[in-house]
């Protein structure tokens, strides 16, 4: 079918009720159409307004019926005298009428429409409908239609259609497109084949069926207490389907025929041998009906050949009313193979396993589907499975089993086990051994796990004091997409979430900036390296000293980015972009592709830069790089199983409230200071907690217990910073 723009446009002319409406419910929506009229008599007394329809859907639609007049049958909008206005150009017009209406439809509605327009009739017996039509089409493409069942049916899924086209012995696209993506079935031939075979399927089934519930009727058994409570399944079944065909409004038997017929059936025993008939019907296509589904979907299915052991695994290919197709993808042996689709390609080339996907043909009736639990559990025992070592990066008090809690029971993966555990300040790096099936991306398995992992064991926010008065900014060192900017998006989500945060090129910058309603964060300890100095001697020097009222934790983790589409193996030997600290962590990573490594001013900058260019690699912090169109190419890269950069929220004198009732215990005193003589004195303040880093300089952080001292003056050399909710090590906070 063409484009929506250049799509034709719709006419149904017998939309209310029977074939029309279901057609109209469920195959016309299947086609594009740049608008749609659905018309009916108006002595049908069924209103099209008053009806919910699919094919509204983005598209104009128009509501329409034939009236009498004095002058003849004409053509009005639904409930008015108004002229119905018909579509111009391309245009598929659908009959859905019976045979004594037919012809007066037809040659009132074609001449109002263009003359290459595509004429379409639904019938039962196709020859005469279509040469009915025919005669008033003035040469239009003209195609019969049969639907091969009734409308009870609740989709067009794995049921037949019927399609003569008028010239040729295809169908026409737009249709069997239509017919496909509904999950149907396409049957064509010519009008006479198909009148002869419907003599044979419908006319002497509903012949022999109707005959045999007229035997049961008339014979002098009480119908309910003699014959129905001691029916066989083969009579239950028989009797079902008759009466479907009693109540059927296109049965070929006459109507007045199966009234009377009807009419002998005492209370509400019709009504539940017509329940029986729906379920006997329902089950004889359940089979195909699953299939139609597979299809449709495009998922995988496993198909068992009755008197076989074996299950072919594929897509199906093609369903017809007898047959079905698979294509097979599945290779190599039980135990060991793979399957030749989507990722399980490539898994295929690295086991060694060749082959191309085949078409095999297998009879409806001796295959059974293998769907669901049951395939998943054939995947697991006939696929390979790849080996993987996964390291994970959680707060220091997850232990190894708390990961393997999360990580079994995924799907495709096996033979979980913890094979590496080492900790560090507030970080745990946890390595497990994994078996992933062939089938599935191992780069995506792990990515997903890792994201589960990170979901179950979030790290906290940090812990600060409330403000004193309002925030409308949060400020940082720069440029953005660096871990400052995290730690500044955790200090406006627990203090000002409404702030935005800016990002400024030094520390003399962001202290400078510290009041007049902003506040910052800036780092002053890393759990890999130790004291931040450069953020120290800042805060030293600074002319309006700060005042800390919380800190905030980040997890420092560098992941490899490149362009959408690149491997590390397409990589090797290109050159890599970081912070000079980024590289130097990254080390071994660098190493195993022999990477070329340039150092720049930032992790962001590295990320433009890999965005630039097709060869280019950059390491960054874990989130950064797709808003750089960037993807990952390995996760936790660095050589160390991770750190934490702890950050301090600062702000002017007076920026923070009290300490919530009940949060004293957590509260530490932060000092910061230059020279050993002021850190002496302080330790020596008496009895209590105390934690002290310092540089080669002589820089230092100290965090103490003892909250007694605030009037003492401070030595020199030393700058009280604030009482801080402190947390010597990071937390987990179970999702």
């Amino acid at each position: 079918m063409r484009a929506q723009e250049e799509a034709p446009a719709l006419v149904v002319v017998g939309a209310a009720l029977g074939t029309g409406r279901w057609l109209a419910e469920h195959l016309l929506p299947h086609a594009a159409w740049s608008s749609v009229t659905l018309v009916d008599s108006k002595t049908t007394k069924t209103s099209l307004r008053s009806q919910s329809w699919r094919l509204a859907a983005g598209r104009p639609i128009v509501f329409g019926e034939s009236v009498e007049t004095p002058e003849g049958d004409r053509l009005v909008v639904e409930g008015t005298r108004e002229p119905l206005p018909l579509p111009s150009g391309p245009t598929v017009v659908w009959f859905a009428l019976p045979p004594a209406v037919l012809q007066n439809a037809v040659a009132e509605v074609l001449p109002l429409l263009d003359a290459s327009a595509t004429v379409v009739v639904a019938a039962n017996r196709l020859a005469p409908a279509l040469e009915t039509a025919r005669a008033a089409s003035a040469g239009r493409p003209l195609v019969g239609v049969h639907a091969l069942f009734d409308a009870t049916v609740p989709s067009l899924a794995g049921q037949i259609l019927y399609v003569v086209p008028d010239t040729g012995a295809a169908a026409p696209d737009w249709l069997a497109t239509a017919v496909a993506s509904a999950g149907g079935i396409l049957k064509t031939g010519t009008a006479e084949r198909h009148d002869e075979t419907m003599a044979l399927v419908q006319q002497l089934a509903h012949r022999v069926l109707a005959d045999f519930a007229d035997a049961v009727t008339s014979s002098e058994l009480d119908l309910e207490e003699d014959v129905w409570a001691a029916r066989t399944p083969l009579f239950e079944t028989l009797f079902g389907l008759a009466v479907r065909v009693l109540d059927s409004r296109d049965s070929t038997v006459a109507a007045e025929e199966l009234a009377r017929i009807r009419d002998r059936f005492p209370g509400s025993l019709f009504d539940t041998i017509r329940g029986t008939a729906a379920a006997a019907v329902a089950a004889a296509q359940s089979k195909r009906l699953a299939l139609a589904r597979l299809r449709r979907s495009g998922e995988l299915v496993g198909l068992r050949v009755l008197g076989d052991s074996r299950v072919r695994v594929g897509r199906i290919e093609a369903l017809g009313s007898t047959s079905v197709t698979l294509e097979e993808l599945m290779v190599g042996p039980v135990g060991s193979a793979a399957l030749l689709s989507g990722p399980g390609i490539a898994n295929a080339a690295r086991l060694g396993l060749a082959g191309r996907p085949k078409a095999t043909t297998f009879g409806l009736g001796h295959v059974e589907p293998v769907t669901g639990a049951a395939l998943e559990e054939l995947l697991d025992r006939v696929l390979a499975h790849l080996n993987r070592d996964v390291r994970f990066l959680v707060p220091e008090s997850v232990a190894g089993d708390g990961v393997l809690e999360v990580v079994r029971g995924t799907r495709g993966v096996r033979d979980c086990a913890v094979i590496d555990e080492v900790v560090r300040t507030g970080q745990r790096s946890i390595v497990i051994r994994m078996s992933i099936r062939a089938d599935l991306d191992p780069s995506a398995v792990i990515e997903s796990l890792q994201e589960r992992v990170a979901a179950a064991y979030r790290w906290p926010a940090g812990a600060t004091r409330a403000l004193a008065r309002p925030v409308d900014r949060v400020v940082y060192l720069g440029p953005a997409g660096t871990f400052s900017e995290d730690a500044a998006a955790r200090a406006a989500s627990a203090l000002a979430a409404s702030a935005p945060i800016d990002a400024l090129p030094t520390f003399d910058d962001v202290l400078a900036a510290i009041g007049d309603g902003a506040i910052g964060v800036l780092p002053v300890s890393s759990s890999a390296s130790g004291l931040v100095s450069r953020s120290i001697s800042a805060m030293l020097d600074a002319r309006n000293r700060p005042v800390a009222g919380g800190m905030v934790d980040v997890a420092v983790r560098f992941d490899a980015y490149a362009a959408r589409g690149m491997s590390l193996e397409h990589l090797r030997g290109a050159t890599v972009f970081s912070h000079p600290q980024a590289l130097a962590q990254c080390s071994a990573f660098i190493r195993r592709w022999g990477l070329d490594a340039r150092p720049v001013a930032s992790t962001a900058a590295a990320l433009e830069h890999a965005a630039a260019g097709d060869r280019v690699v950059a390491l960054a912090g874990a989130g950064k790089g797709a808003a750089f169109g960037l993807e990952v190419l390995e996760r936790e890269v660095d050589d160390l199983s991770g750190s934490i950069t702890r950050f301090l929220i600062l702000g002017p004198e007076g920026a923070f409230g009290d300490v919530p009732r009940g949060s004293r215990p957590t509260l530490r005193r932060v000092w910061i200071g230059s020279g050993r003589s002021a850190a002496s004195a302080l330790l020596t303040g008496g009895p209590g907690f105390d934690e002290l880093l310092a540089d080669g300089e002589g820089r230092w952080l100290l965090v103490s217990s003892r909250l007694d001292d605030a009037h003492e003056p401070a030595p020199d050399g030393a700058v009280l910073l604030g009482d801080v909710p402190w947390s010597p090590r990071t937390p987990v906070v179970r999702a």
